[in-house]
Protein backbone atom coordinates (compact mmCIF):
# COMPACT_ATOMS: atom_id res chain seq x y z
CA UNK A 1 0.00 0.00 0.00
CA UNK A 2 0.92 3.48 -1.15
CA UNK A 3 1.82 5.79 1.71
CA UNK A 4 0.17 9.66 1.30
CA UNK A 5 2.63 11.98 0.78
CA UNK A 6 3.36 14.30 3.85
CA UNK A 7 3.75 18.31 3.39
CA UNK A 8 6.36 21.23 4.33
CA UNK A 9 9.08 19.15 4.44
CA UNK A 10 12.30 21.02 5.46
CA UNK A 11 15.48 19.74 3.14
CA UNK A 12 19.00 21.09 2.85
CA UNK A 13 20.53 20.10 -0.71
CA UNK A 14 24.57 20.36 0.20
CA UNK A 15 26.57 19.86 -3.13
CA UNK A 16 30.57 19.13 -2.92
CA UNK A 17 32.74 16.39 -4.61
CA UNK A 18 34.27 15.39 -1.06
CA UNK A 19 38.03 13.98 -2.59
CA UNK A 20 38.40 12.96 0.03
CA UNK A 21 35.90 13.67 2.56
CA UNK A 22 37.23 16.50 5.45
CA UNK A 23 36.41 17.30 8.72
CA UNK A 24 35.22 20.70 7.07
CA UNK A 25 32.41 18.53 5.38
CA UNK A 26 31.18 17.09 7.79
CA UNK A 27 30.71 20.15 9.96
CA UNK A 28 28.88 21.95 7.65
CA UNK A 29 26.57 18.74 6.21
CA UNK A 30 25.55 18.16 10.55
CA UNK A 31 25.19 22.17 10.68
CA UNK A 32 22.77 22.25 7.69
CA UNK A 33 21.06 18.83 9.07
CA UNK A 34 20.01 20.86 12.28
CA UNK A 35 18.29 23.21 10.71
CA UNK A 36 16.58 21.07 8.24
CA UNK A 37 14.36 17.45 8.62
CA UNK A 38 16.96 16.23 5.77
CA UNK A 39 20.17 16.59 4.56
CA UNK A 40 20.48 15.38 0.43
CA UNK A 41 24.14 15.23 -0.47
CA UNK A 42 24.85 15.70 -4.06
CA UNK A 43 28.01 14.04 -4.48
CA UNK A 44 29.55 15.23 -7.89
CA UNK A 45 31.77 13.71 -10.27
CA UNK A 46 30.25 10.73 -10.17
CA UNK A 47 31.29 9.50 -14.00
CA UNK A 48 34.52 10.51 -14.67
CA UNK A 49 38.36 8.64 -14.92
CA UNK A 50 40.16 9.38 -11.83
CA UNK A 51 42.62 12.29 -11.83
CA UNK A 52 44.88 14.33 -9.61
CA UNK A 53 41.64 16.24 -8.13
CA UNK A 54 39.77 13.38 -8.35
CA UNK A 55 41.43 9.93 -7.07
CA UNK A 56 38.89 8.52 -5.13
CA UNK A 57 35.91 6.54 -6.96
CA UNK A 58 32.12 7.25 -6.38
CA UNK A 59 31.58 3.40 -5.02
CA UNK A 60 35.16 4.57 -2.48
CA UNK A 61 33.76 8.17 -1.53
CA UNK A 62 29.80 6.55 -0.09
CA UNK A 63 32.04 4.23 2.24
CA UNK A 64 33.69 7.11 3.32
CA UNK A 65 30.41 8.58 4.30
CA UNK A 66 29.54 5.27 5.43
CA UNK A 67 32.62 5.12 7.48
CA UNK A 68 31.75 8.31 9.34
CA UNK A 69 28.84 7.20 10.41
CA UNK A 70 26.51 9.75 9.24
CA UNK A 71 22.99 10.22 10.60
CA UNK A 72 20.76 8.65 8.89
CA UNK A 73 18.65 11.35 7.79
CA UNK A 74 21.72 12.53 5.49
CA UNK A 75 21.10 10.62 2.03
CA UNK A 76 24.08 10.71 -0.42
CA UNK A 77 22.56 11.63 -4.46
CA UNK A 78 26.10 10.62 -6.73
CA UNK A 79 25.56 12.77 -9.40
CA UNK A 80 27.55 12.97 -13.05
CA UNK A 81 29.09 16.37 -14.16
CA UNK A 82 27.51 18.42 -16.57
CA UNK A 83 30.23 21.19 -17.23
CA UNK A 84 28.95 24.28 -19.29
CA UNK A 85 25.69 23.51 -19.41
CA UNK A 86 24.41 24.64 -15.54
CA UNK A 87 21.10 24.23 -16.44
CA UNK A 88 20.82 20.69 -17.62
CA UNK A 89 22.84 20.09 -14.29
CA UNK A 90 20.74 22.30 -12.04
CA UNK A 91 17.62 20.03 -13.68
CA UNK A 92 19.48 16.84 -12.66
CA UNK A 93 19.83 18.02 -9.61
CA UNK A 94 16.30 18.99 -8.91
CA UNK A 95 15.22 15.46 -10.63
CA UNK A 96 17.28 13.63 -7.96
CA UNK A 97 15.84 15.19 -5.00
CA UNK A 98 12.41 14.84 -5.91
CA UNK A 99 12.93 11.79 -7.04
CA UNK A 100 14.43 10.94 -3.26
CA UNK A 101 11.41 12.57 -2.05
CA UNK A 102 8.90 10.45 -3.85
CA UNK A 103 10.81 7.45 -2.35
CA UNK A 104 10.88 8.50 1.13
CA UNK A 105 6.93 9.25 0.60
CA UNK A 106 7.19 12.68 0.58
CA UNK A 107 5.63 15.48 -1.78
CA UNK A 108 8.50 17.11 -3.94
CA UNK A 109 5.87 19.71 -4.63
CA UNK A 110 5.48 21.23 -1.62
CA UNK A 111 9.16 20.52 -0.12
CA UNK A 112 11.04 23.58 1.39
CA UNK A 113 14.50 22.96 -0.19
CA UNK A 114 17.45 25.04 0.77
CA UNK A 115 20.98 24.47 -0.76
CA UNK A 116 24.61 24.98 0.40
CA UNK A 117 27.49 24.51 -1.40
CA UNK A 118 30.34 22.67 0.66
CA UNK A 119 33.33 23.36 -1.76
CA UNK A 120 33.52 26.08 -4.61
CA UNK A 121 30.75 27.74 -5.56
CA UNK A 122 28.58 30.07 -3.54
CA UNK A 123 25.05 31.94 -2.93
CA UNK A 124 25.79 33.76 -5.90
CA UNK A 125 26.70 31.07 -8.21
CA UNK A 126 23.69 28.82 -7.25
CA UNK A 127 21.02 31.58 -6.74
CA UNK A 128 20.22 32.05 -10.84
CA UNK A 129 19.94 27.99 -10.75
CA UNK A 130 17.48 27.74 -8.50
CA UNK A 131 15.78 31.07 -8.16
CA UNK A 132 12.58 28.37 -5.82
CA UNK A 133 15.54 27.34 -3.20
CA UNK A 134 16.67 29.07 -0.67
CA UNK A 135 20.54 29.63 -1.73
CA UNK A 136 22.58 29.75 1.85
CA UNK A 137 25.70 32.05 1.98
CA UNK A 138 28.99 30.07 2.26
CA UNK A 139 30.64 30.05 6.07
CA UNK A 140 33.37 32.96 7.06
CA UNK A 141 35.75 29.90 7.85
CA UNK A 142 37.37 28.41 5.20
CA UNK A 143 35.41 25.51 4.11
CA UNK A 144 37.62 22.68 2.76
CA UNK A 145 41.24 22.11 1.78
CA UNK A 146 41.01 22.60 -2.00
CA UNK A 147 44.12 20.85 -3.23
CA UNK A 148 44.24 17.86 -0.17
CA UNK A 149 44.08 15.33 -3.04
CA UNK A 150 46.70 16.89 -4.80
CA UNK A 151 48.61 17.37 -1.86
CA UNK A 152 48.94 13.33 -0.33
CA UNK A 153 49.33 12.53 -3.64
CA UNK A 154 52.48 14.62 -3.44
CA UNK A 155 53.57 13.59 -0.09
CA UNK A 156 55.61 11.84 1.60
CA UNK A 157 54.23 8.76 3.72
CA UNK A 158 55.01 10.75 6.97
CA UNK A 159 53.33 13.81 5.69
CA UNK A 160 50.34 11.87 4.04
CA UNK A 161 49.43 10.95 8.05
CA UNK A 162 50.06 15.01 8.79
CA UNK A 163 47.67 15.62 6.32
CA UNK A 164 45.34 12.83 7.54
CA UNK A 165 45.50 13.61 10.93
CA UNK A 166 44.58 17.54 10.25
CA UNK A 167 41.92 17.41 7.48
CA UNK A 168 40.48 13.84 7.43
CA UNK A 169 38.07 12.28 9.92
CA UNK A 170 40.16 9.05 11.86
CA UNK A 171 37.26 6.44 10.68
CA UNK A 172 38.48 7.67 6.90
CA UNK A 173 42.08 7.01 7.06
CA UNK A 174 42.41 3.74 6.57
CA UNK A 175 40.47 4.14 2.74
CA UNK A 176 42.32 6.73 1.90
CA UNK A 177 45.42 5.19 2.88
CA UNK A 178 44.40 2.02 0.44
CA UNK A 179 43.70 4.42 -2.59
CA UNK A 180 47.02 6.01 -2.31
CA UNK A 181 48.78 2.44 -2.05
CA UNK A 182 46.68 0.07 -4.77
CA UNK A 183 48.21 0.59 -8.50
CA UNK A 184 45.79 3.21 -9.89
CA UNK A 185 46.86 5.78 -6.76
CA UNK A 186 50.72 5.22 -7.79
CA UNK A 187 49.37 6.09 -11.34
CA UNK A 188 47.53 9.02 -9.95
CA UNK A 189 51.28 10.02 -8.15
CA UNK A 190 52.76 10.18 -11.31
CA UNK A 191 50.53 12.02 -12.79
CA UNK A 192 50.35 14.45 -10.23
CA UNK A 193 54.33 14.18 -10.39
CA UNK A 194 54.52 15.26 -13.81
CA UNK A 195 51.76 18.35 -13.61
CA UNK A 196 53.86 19.76 -10.77
CA UNK A 197 57.01 19.83 -13.07
CA UNK A 198 54.95 20.93 -15.56
CA UNK A 199 54.44 23.77 -13.50
CA UNK A 200 57.51 24.54 -11.84
CA UNK A 201 58.32 25.28 -15.37
CA UNK A 202 56.19 28.22 -15.57
CA UNK A 203 56.97 29.77 -12.34
CA UNK A 204 59.24 32.12 -13.59
CA UNK A 205 56.51 33.72 -16.04
CA UNK A 206 55.62 37.24 -14.95
CA UNK A 207 51.74 36.66 -15.20
CA UNK A 208 50.15 33.20 -14.28
CA UNK A 209 50.43 31.47 -17.85
CA UNK A 210 47.05 31.22 -19.96
CA UNK A 211 47.24 28.41 -22.25
CA UNK A 212 45.86 28.24 -26.01
CA UNK A 213 44.72 24.51 -27.75
CA UNK A 214 42.91 23.75 -30.76
CA UNK A 215 40.11 19.89 -30.78
CA UNK A 216 39.21 18.98 -33.25
CA UNK A 217 35.55 17.06 -33.83
CA UNK A 218 35.54 14.82 -36.90
CA UNK A 219 32.45 13.16 -37.39
CA UNK A 220 30.98 10.03 -39.63
CA UNK A 221 27.57 9.73 -39.54
CA UNK A 222 26.88 8.11 -36.04
CA UNK A 223 30.68 7.85 -35.22
CA UNK A 224 33.45 10.03 -33.98
CA UNK A 225 37.32 10.00 -34.44
CA UNK A 226 39.01 9.94 -30.70
CA UNK A 227 42.90 9.26 -29.96
CA UNK A 228 43.97 7.35 -26.97
CA UNK A 229 46.67 9.20 -25.45
CA UNK A 230 50.12 8.34 -25.70
CA UNK A 231 51.33 10.74 -22.85
CA UNK A 232 51.01 12.20 -19.45
CA UNK A 233 48.57 13.63 -18.47
CA UNK A 234 45.74 11.15 -19.04
CA UNK A 235 48.25 8.66 -20.51
CA UNK A 236 45.76 5.83 -22.08
CA UNK A 237 42.57 7.88 -22.11
CA UNK A 238 40.23 9.29 -24.82
CA UNK A 239 40.76 12.42 -26.07
CA UNK A 240 39.74 14.86 -29.03
CA UNK A 241 42.98 15.26 -31.20
CA UNK A 242 44.26 18.27 -30.51
CA UNK A 243 47.31 20.25 -28.90
CA UNK A 244 48.79 23.75 -28.51
CA UNK A 245 48.70 26.77 -30.39
CA UNK A 246 52.21 26.61 -32.55
CA UNK A 247 53.66 30.88 -33.00
CA UNK A 248 52.43 32.34 -36.03
CA UNK A 249 49.91 29.51 -36.36
CA UNK A 250 45.79 30.56 -36.83
CA UNK A 251 43.62 28.46 -34.81
CA UNK A 252 42.35 26.77 -37.46
CA UNK A 253 46.08 26.12 -38.93
CA UNK A 254 46.53 24.18 -35.81
CA UNK A 255 43.42 22.04 -35.29
CA UNK A 256 44.54 20.58 -39.32
CA UNK A 257 47.66 20.12 -38.25
CA UNK A 258 47.19 18.46 -35.08
CA UNK A 259 44.37 16.34 -36.30
CA UNK A 260 46.68 14.91 -39.53
CA UNK A 261 49.59 14.80 -36.53
CA UNK A 262 47.47 12.45 -34.00
CA UNK A 263 45.52 11.02 -35.98
CA UNK A 264 47.06 10.81 -40.26
CA UNK A 265 44.00 12.60 -41.30
CA UNK A 266 44.81 15.37 -43.45
CA UNK A 267 41.67 17.67 -44.00
CA UNK A 268 41.28 19.59 -47.78
CA UNK A 269 41.90 23.25 -47.06
CA UNK A 270 38.38 23.58 -48.53
CA UNK A 271 36.65 21.89 -46.08
CA UNK A 272 34.98 24.37 -43.59
CA UNK A 273 34.36 23.37 -39.59
CA UNK A 274 30.51 23.46 -39.49
CA UNK A 275 30.95 24.91 -35.80
CA UNK A 276 33.75 26.37 -33.47
CA UNK A 277 33.20 26.97 -29.55
CA UNK A 278 35.66 28.39 -27.17
CA UNK A 279 35.65 25.86 -23.88
CA UNK A 280 37.19 27.50 -20.99
CA UNK A 281 36.34 26.46 -17.35
CA UNK A 282 39.02 27.57 -15.37
CA UNK A 283 39.91 24.11 -13.55
CA UNK A 284 39.77 21.61 -16.91
CA UNK A 285 42.88 21.19 -16.84
CA UNK A 286 45.79 20.64 -14.20
CA UNK A 287 48.27 22.26 -15.92
CA UNK A 288 47.11 25.25 -15.54
CA UNK A 289 44.47 27.54 -17.08
CA UNK A 290 43.92 26.16 -20.52
CA UNK A 291 41.19 27.57 -23.08
CA UNK A 292 40.59 25.18 -26.25
CA UNK A 293 39.16 25.65 -28.99
CA UNK A 294 37.12 22.94 -30.85
CA UNK A 295 36.53 22.85 -34.58
CA UNK A 296 33.59 20.95 -35.93
CA UNK A 297 34.06 18.59 -39.07
CA UNK A 298 30.76 16.84 -40.88
CA UNK A 299 32.36 13.97 -42.87
CA UNK A 300 28.88 12.19 -43.35
CA UNK A 301 29.07 12.83 -47.07
CA UNK A 302 32.20 10.52 -47.50
CA UNK A 303 30.80 6.90 -48.19
CA UNK A 304 32.92 5.77 -45.77
CA UNK A 305 35.13 7.03 -42.37
CA UNK A 306 38.63 7.30 -43.55
CA UNK A 307 41.57 5.28 -42.96
CA UNK A 308 43.14 6.52 -39.31
CA UNK A 309 46.15 5.49 -37.63
CA UNK A 310 47.63 6.58 -33.50
CA UNK A 311 50.82 9.00 -34.32
CA UNK A 312 52.71 11.81 -32.71
CA UNK A 313 51.86 11.90 -28.66
CA UNK A 314 48.90 10.06 -29.67
CA UNK A 315 48.88 5.98 -28.93
CA UNK A 316 45.89 5.11 -30.86
CA UNK A 317 43.18 6.84 -33.14
CA UNK A 318 39.78 5.27 -34.11
CA UNK A 319 36.21 5.68 -35.01
CA UNK A 320 33.55 4.88 -32.01
CA UNK A 321 30.18 5.16 -31.97
CA UNK A 322 28.60 7.78 -30.00
CA UNK A 323 26.14 5.14 -28.66
CA UNK A 324 29.30 2.90 -26.86
CA UNK A 325 31.19 6.18 -25.43
CA UNK A 326 31.40 6.39 -21.44
CA UNK A 327 32.34 9.18 -19.46
CA UNK A 328 34.73 7.52 -17.29
CA UNK A 329 36.92 6.74 -20.40
CA UNK A 330 37.91 10.35 -20.96
CA UNK A 331 40.58 13.15 -20.23
CA UNK A 332 39.88 16.17 -18.92
CA UNK A 333 36.63 17.86 -19.79
CA UNK A 334 36.48 15.89 -23.38
CA UNK A 335 33.31 13.91 -22.42
CA UNK A 336 31.34 17.32 -21.66
CA UNK A 337 32.83 19.11 -24.99
CA UNK A 338 30.96 16.00 -26.61
CA UNK A 339 27.80 16.77 -24.66
CA UNK A 340 27.86 19.74 -25.65
CA UNK A 341 29.03 19.51 -29.31
CA UNK A 342 28.39 16.12 -30.20
CA UNK A 343 24.90 15.72 -28.65
CA UNK A 344 25.62 12.87 -25.77
CA UNK A 345 23.70 12.22 -22.64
Amino acid sequence: MTETPRDATRITVCVGRLQPLQHRHLELINTALAAADCVMLILGGAAQSPDTLNPWSTAERLHMLRLAGLDSRIIALPLADCWYDDARWAAAVRGLVAAECVARGLNPATAQCSLLGLERADAAYYAPLFPDWTTLPAPSAPRFESELSERLLEAAPEAVTDLLETYVPAAVHALVREGLDQPAGEDLRAEQAYIANYRRAWQSAPFPPVFVTVDTLAVWRDQILLVERGRRPGLGLLALPGGFLDPGESLLAAARRELAEETGLDLNAALQPTAVRVFDHPLRSRRGRTITHVFAFDLSAWPAPPQVAGGDDARDARWFALATLKSERFFEDHYAILQVMGGLD
